[in-house]
C-alpha cells in the first residue's frame, strides 16, 4: 500500500511542477499556444517514468537502481531531443526557419526533465520495506514474550 500513496504522491507532484515550469519556459519562451503540447507530453512522460520507477523501487538495491534509471531516463530524453530538432532542422533547412520549433522542444526537454527529477527523489526516499517477522519455536518463542505469560 505504501508504493501505491508513492505513486501517487509522485505522478501529482511531477505533474503539478512541471506543467507549472513549462508553462512558464513557454511564456518566456514566446511560443504561444505550445503549452498544451507540453501538458500532453509531461502526462506521457510522467506515466511512464512513475511505471518504471516503481519496479526500480522494488528490486534489491533500490538507491543504485533508481540512480540508474534516472540516468537513463535523462540519457534517452536528451538524445529524443536531439534527434527531433535535427529532424525538424533537416525539415526547415535554415536555422532562423528551425529555431522557433527547437524552442519548443527545449522547453519539452526541461519539462520532461522536472519529471525524471522528481520521481527520482520521490522514489529515492521511499523507505524500505519492512521485514518479516521470525517464526519462533519452542524456547526462544517463550523468552522472547516481551514480558507477557
Amino acid at each position: 500500500m505504501r508504493l501505491v500513496g508513492t505513486i501517487v504522491f509522485a505522478l501529482i507532484v511531477s505533474i503539478v511542477l512541471s506543467a507549472g515550469v513549462g508553462t512558464v519556459l513557454s511564456i518566456l519562451a514566446g511560443n504561444g499556444d505550445f503549452f498544451v503540447v507540453v501538458f500532453v507530453a509531461v502526462v506521457v512522460v510522467a506515466t511512464i517514468s512513475v511505471a518504471l520507477f516503481a519496479l526500480a523501487s522494488l528490486r534489491p538495491v533500490r538507491q543504485r537502481a533508481t540512480r540508474r534509471l534516472a540516468v537513463f531516463l535523462t540519457i534517452l530524453l536528451c538524445l529524443a531531443t536531439f534527434g527531433m530538432a535535427a529532424a525538424h532542422f533537416g525539415a526547415q533547412g535554415t536555422v532562423a526557419a528551425t529555431w522557433p520549433g527547437v524552442k519548443v522542444m527545449l522547453v519539452l526537454l526541461a519539462s520532461c526533465e522536472i519529471v525524471v527529477l522528481t520521481h527520482w527523489l520521490v522514489f529515492r526516499r521511499e523507505p524500505a520495506p519492512a521485514a518479516e517477522p521470525v517464526m519462533q519455536f519452542g524456547r526462544a518463542a517463550a523468552l522472547n514474550t516481551g514480558g507477557r505469560k
